[in-house]
């Protein structure tokens, strides 16, 4: 990444969306790309406004904001940032309803990063978002690949990344049980919870893992609860940890809806199942509202 993309307010602006805040990453990024005299500035400006626009299920500013992207990338001409794009894009083109444009979308985004000589903190991002797209839309397979490259380029980039993507092995888990596979479910969850608990503890005794992921460790401790498994770690806390985004939110109500649900409070569940909205956005479509009444 040439040093001209790595300014301080964009550094600053993308700590916003990673310490959990993507409505002020969104006005961080719109006022980089509104004076921004440098290509490479303004398309990670542009792709971290998408980011942040996904985050938040902002459905209605997807279309505005992957065209500009798009522009910005394809004038900045770099492979990291044009995989990057395109992982996100088809995040956005799935919702949009596209299954072919979006697998299109992950194609050129596996494309791209592959042409991908420099191992750093962008590179190892768009990995992950290729790997949570491919997740999402139920390539599993794929999904696992992308995960495995994202450690690959994490740890060559020295970013210490301990325990990354564990929403993929959430989903896998998931789809798991969806096909009657209950023990492959608690199989993959209970290898993700122990992984978790081995990590260093930070000063308020969770695991030592990036805010934004410990909802989905507290999500799998729920799931595992669910299915009669206990898992030595603090589930509430884990799913109140994270950001304010529409994502995290999901995982803390249906997270609960599990606890609920373990301990026997199924009127406390089926009201909290009324009130659900969005979960086929996090957990995959067979989680959905419908599907769990």
């Amino acid at each position: 990444m040439s040093s001209d993309t790595v300014t301080e307010r964009l550094t600053a602006a993308r700590n916003l969306l990673y310490s959990g805040d993507p409505r002020a990453a969104i006005e961080a990024a719109d006022a980089i790309a509104a004076n921004s005299t440098s290509p490479g500035e303004r398309a990670w400006a542009l792709l971290l406004r998408l980011a942040s626009v996904v985050n938040l299920e902002r459905s209605t500013e997807y279309a505005s904001t992957v065209d500009r992207a798009y522009a910005a990338v394809r004038a900045f001409g770099d492979p990291t940032a044009t995989g990057g794009f395109h992982a996100l894009a088809a995040f956005a083109a799935h919702a949009d309803g596209s299954l072919e444009r979006c697998v299109t979308h992950l194609v050129r985004s596996m494309r791209s990063l592959a042409k991908v000589e420099e191992a750093d903190r962008q590179a190892a991002i768009a990995w992950h978002n290729l790997a949570v797209v491919f997740s999402y839309i139920g390539f599993h397979d794929h999904a696992a690949h992308a995960a495995a490259q994202t450690r690959e380029v994490a740890s060559a980039a020295g970013l210490g990344w301990s325990l990354n993507s564990p929403e993929v092995q959430v989903r896998h888990a998931l789809s798991l049980d969806h096909r009657g596979d209950s023990d492959g479910c608690v199989r993959v969850l209970r290898a993700l919870l122990k992984n978790a608990i081995r990590l260093p503890s930070t000063d308020d005794g969770l695991p030592g893992l990036n805010p934004m992921d410990l909802p989905w460790i507290g999500y799998a401790a729920a799931r595992m609860a669910l299915l009669g498994h206990n898992a030595s770690i603090d589930v509430r806390r884990c799913l109140a940890a994270g950001g304010n985004d529409a994502w995290t939110a999901d995982l803390r109500h249906f997270g609960r809806i599990c606890l609920a649900i373990s301990s026997g409070e199924t009127e406390s569940a089926r009201r909290r199942l009324r009130q659900a909205t969005s979960t086929a956005a996090v957990l995959g479509a067979a989680e959905s509202p419908g599907c769990a009444r």
